[in-house]
């Protein structure tokens, strides 16, 4: 009964963080079903993008489970800094149009026949291997900030502390873990009611 119970607490804290992955890539239609989430990044004055425009934007029609997010650039400002965010967290350059879906960004267009064709064999890829259960692709990293987050409310910038200042402050909220006091008091509570010195060395131990 013992191990049974630190089995399934060990796949929690194991399971825990997969399952709060990155949602960047995927999307659930009405229905429920889940679909690949395709980024388009076009322009209003690039012929190629015009151009582009009708097959990409017919995808949907093709593939259900395609979520297609046709995002025009020049005139908002909100889709132009998404764009710039997405291409800087990818570590690529910005360029239209572009094609952002699975972690990876596709950027420019000759026909439907050869770029079109070529995108639509890439995104049924994706489609299969989010059908066999496979990782899409990594979680989008975070851009780099010189802020660093409190738990208790506010931030500071990193550049204004000095490094011993900044290693105690790292430390102090590395250390702050609600997962390993969560185990520690189930743990504790369990050696309590032991009535075995064995039994609360081989607890402890486990911990």
């Amino acid at each position: 009964m013992l191990t049974r119970i630190l089995l399934i607490l060990l796949s929690f804290f194991v399971l825990w963080p997969a399952a709060a992955s990155d949602p960047a890539w995927i999307a659930r239609a009405a229905d429920g079903t889940v679909q690949i989430r395709l980024y388009y990044f076009w322009s209003a004055a690039c012929p190629h993008c015009i151009e582009a425009r009708p097959h990409v934007e017919a995808l949907p029609q093709r593939h259900a489970w395609i979520a297609l997010e046709s995002r025009e650039l020049s005139r908002s400002a909100d889709n132009a800094r998404m764009y710039q965010e997405l291409v800087q967290r990818l570590g690529q350059e910005a360029a239209v149009p572009a094609f952002l879906f699975c972690g990876e960004l596709r950027v420019g267009w000759e026909s439907p026949e050869t770029t079109g064709a070529d995108l639509e064999r890439a995104l049924e890829a994706c489609h299969g291997r989010l059908l066999a259960g496979e990782e899409l692709a990594k979680p989008m990293p975070t851009i780099a900030s010189g802020r660093i987050g409190l738990p208790w409310g506010g931030s500071l910038d990193a550049a204004t502390l000095s490094l011993p200042v900044l290693t105690v402050l790292l430390a102090a909220l590395d250390a702050f873990n609600p997962c390993a006091f969560l185990v520690l008091l189930f743990l504790l509570s369990m050696m309590a009611h032991q009535k075995n010195r064995t039994r609360m060395l081989v607890v402890g131990g486990i911990f």
